[in-house]
């Protein structure tokens, strides 16, 4: 039987709001959870557009004629006579010659490869990605085999939930924009708790709004199994210690086990393949399968480690108020910092270790790992983590909410992007509905998990057993069921 991975086992235990909670199911539907990453700016990122509009705006400028500009260029790379029979071609005789062209084309740029031609605007698409109950790894690597091209291609700011409606900006390197309009023509990718107890959720939303919550990095960060949680892995990589990071990744014969996978894209597929073709004592060449981001996930897992359980040690001995140990006494006094200010430190090669008594609790951390601050420095230059600094406590930016009553548990209590460009109408409550909700709206910082906001807020566990239980239709009593209790 598997062994789910629990938040004590990774350092998540403390709180910083005072109050019960209350009992609450997250996620019951993954349109329950949506996340809108935030630009630079400081808007929200959307979903503009669906897919059946994008491609009707590109057949209508396939259908105008080639801008001049674009004519003397393609003369000038094949002759004037090619170039005019190129023009002529129909569609699929010009997207042949457009390949052929575009060849021709990267031979004559300067210097070639990644880094040659002039650096312009075209070398990086920009699109925003929106998925629904899917990983966003999982979604670029299906997004890059069906265009046929390498996933190391795209870059983006952090991987979003996966139950969960989320849309986030991603770049691709020298990507027609046609391409993607085109895929999406044929093959488009396809915060409410429900509570039992108004008093409670009140006095709970409030204390988030004033204290904020430990910034933990959330179970998600892990993996679910606690037999090969990423932290372990990375544990294993920075002691260079192959065999046992295999034993963890591999659960037997690669060959045996690509047999019963599916054939659709996963990651595990592209590990068990690296295992199989590199052989199963080669795991730096089987993990270079993978994409760059997702090999240092495993490295980051264990930074994430390490830090979990250094914040919980500092919480347990000072709470969620500041302990002037570098300031001085004047500054304490006058509160001219505060918990906010507070950060610890991740492992690695180019941050200042605490030299408190925390220096303590990160060599005992690191020791349960058969590690020390050198493992850092690793001889293979990929696995080399320079480390940084996070804050102990987070508080939400722009945190609404409202009660939202209704009837059938199966009904979204929130509009998503893609049902308002369909032009769905806003969820409506019930009245008398005998089931409560409470929906959120709140903005966090990059790598904040909204989980750990959740978990602070129900003062409820985040395991995936526990969040099962939650799920289950008898868990999220009725009004009168809980009048009918107490």
């Amino acid at each position: 039987m598997r062994t789910v991975t629990s938040e004590a086992s990774v350092g998540i235990t403390e709180t910083c709001t005072p109050g019960p909670g209350f009992r609450a199911a997250t996620k019951q539907r993954y349109s329950d959870f949506i996340v809108n990453e935030v630009r630079l700016s400081g808007e929200p990122v959307h979903l503009a557009s669906l897919p059946a509009a994008v491609a009707q705006k590109a057949a209508e400028e396939e259908e105008l004629p080639p801008p001049a500009e674009a004519v003397e260029e393609l003369a000038e790379l094949l002759g004037e006579g090619p170039a005019a029979a190129v023009l002529r071609l129909d569609t699929h005789e010009r997207d042949a010659a457009r390949a052929r062209v575009e060849a021709r084309a990267r031979k004559r740029q300067k210097g070639g490869g990644r880094g040659g031609g002039s650096a312009g605007s075209h070398r990086y698409l920009e699109f925003t990605l929106y998925k629904e109950n899917r990983d966003t790894l999982h979604a670029i690597l299906q997004l890059a085999q069906s265009l046929h091209v390498s996933q190391n291609l795209f870059t983006f700011a952090g991987t979003k939930d996966r139950r969960a409606v989320t849309a986030q900006r991603v770049s691709a390197f020298r990507l027609p924009a046609s391409k993607i309009e085109q895929l999406m023509a044929r093959k488009p990718f396809g915060d409410s708790l429900v509570a039992s107890d108004c008093t409670n959720v009140q006095a709970a939303l409030e204390g988030l709004r004033t204290h904020g919550f430990p910034n933990y990095f959330g179970l998600q960060r892990f993996g679910a199994n606690v037999d090969a949680a990423t932290h372990e892995v990375g544990a294993a990589l920075l002691r260079a210690d192959y065999p046992q990071a295999l034993r963890q990744l591999d659960e037997g014969d690669a060959v045996a086990a690509l047999r019963l996978l599916p054939r659709r894209p996963s990651v595990a597929r592209q590990l068990l393949e690296g295992l199989r073709d590199s052989g199963s004592s080669n795991v730096l060449a089987a993990l270079s399968r993978l994409p760059k981001n997702l090999r240092s996930m495993y490295l980051h897992a264990l930074q994430s480690w390490v830090w979990n359980h250094a914040a919980s040690e500092r919480l347990r001995r000072y709470g969620c108020e500041a302990a002037p140990h570098v300031v001085t006494a004047e500054e304490a006094a006058a509160r001219t910092y505060s918990i906010e200010d507070v950060v610890l430190p991740l492992p690695g090669t180019k941050v200042v270790m605490p030299q408190n008594e925390l220096a303590e609790v990160y060599t005992e951390l690191l020791a349960r790992q058969r590690l020390e601050p050198a493992s850092f420095h690793h001889k293979v230059k990929e696995m080399v983590m320079p480390g940084a600094y996070r804050r102990l406590v987070q508080r939400p930016r722009d945190l609404s909410w409202q009660y939202f009553r209704y009837t059938d548990p199966r009904v979204p209590l929130a509009r998503t992007d893609l049902a308002r460009l369909r032009g769905d109408p806003e969820p409506q409550g019930v009245a008398d509905g005998p089931r409560l909700a409470v929906v959120l709206r709140f903005t966090l910082p990059p790598s904040t998990y909204a989980t750990m906001l959740l978990r602070e807020l129900t003062k409820q566990s985040t395991d995936l057993t526990h969040q099962l239980e939650l799920n289950q239709p008898h868990v999220a009593p009725t009004s009168a069921e809980h009048a009918k209790e107490e």
